[in-house]
């Protein structure tokens, strides 16, 4: 998913009345969902688990049969949110794929998205020797950002120690890149997540419920709408992603950028 733009939401209603939408969120703690009407102008997620979204039914009063059809209604956006940081603090590319190598179903509990399966064919004593490998690596070049950039009195162009980086920490990083690469080959960069729903049909019979609904609503009660109006899980919406080492771009297209 694209981290400034993300990916717009939407949802199409084939009820001649009204639905409410709540509840929508995502199993992914990297994954956050944004809408406008719940959350104000903020990018936090918020708490979307008790507030309601309107979404408008067809209108049976309407003749053509292209007039019948009910459009897509955008009501939100999903954004890659990475919220993972070294003990230290160290909140770099290396310390979230070292949170994603070692705390997975902290980050994408099980059940959430799709289940950690290899490209390739490959048995699972060589899975756990690749991720294995790769911690080792990615941990080394974690605690050393973490001493490196912990103090604002070393010097940028140091090591910490006041002397220039030396080869064995550049020979660090690329065999921490090289291990990386690995996990990539074979797919275990790739994170998944689910956006999940539920809908409240509004009827004519109901909208004494739901005036009732809205009014707590509006005075920050907990609704309960179990035992009144007719609940309905929607779908879910499947989300992917990678988890790519941050590249530089120099001129070039869009489509074919230069990369350094």
């Amino acid at each position: 998913l694209p981290f400034n733009n993300g990916i717009s939401l939407s949802i199409e209603s084939t009820f001649s009345h009204d639905i409410l939408l709540s509840e929508v969120q995502s199993c992914n703690k990297w994954f956050s969902v944004f809408i406008p009407s719940i959350n104000g102008t903020g990018t936090d997620s918020g708490d979307n688990s008790s507030r309601f979204l309107p979404i408008k039914g067809r209108n049976e009063n309407k003749s053509s049969s292209s007039e019948q059809s009910s459009s897509l209604s955008s009501f939100g956006t999903v954004y890659s949110a990475l919220t993972c940081s070294h003990p230290s603090k160290d909140n770099s590319f290396y310390a979230c794929a070292l949170e994603w190598l070692e705390r997975r179903d902290h980050i994408q509990p099980s059940g959430c998205g799709l289940p950690e399966v290899p490209f390739i064919k490959i048995n699972e004593t060589d899975v756990k020797s690749v991720k294995s490998s790769a911690i080792t690596a990615i941990r080394d070049v974690v605690t050393f950002l973490s001493v490196r950039y912990a103090s604002n009195t070393s010097s940028p162009t140091t090591d910490g120690t006041g002397e220039y980086i030396k080869a064995t920490r550049v020979k660090m990083f690329e065999i921490a890149r090289s291990a990386w690469d690995e996990i990539v080959s074979l797919g275990l960069n790739v994170v998944t997540g689910d956006i999940s729903a539920k809908t409240l049909y509004v009827s004519p019979e109901s909208s004494s419920e739901l005036a009732s609904i809205e009014k707590s609503q509006d005075n920050g009660e907990v609704v309960n709408d179990e035992n009144t109006l007719l609940t309905i899980p929607m779908p879910s919406v499947l989300l992917r992603s990678t988890l790519d080492i941050p590249k530089l771009f120099a001129g070039g297209s869009a489509e074919e950028p230069d990369l350094l």
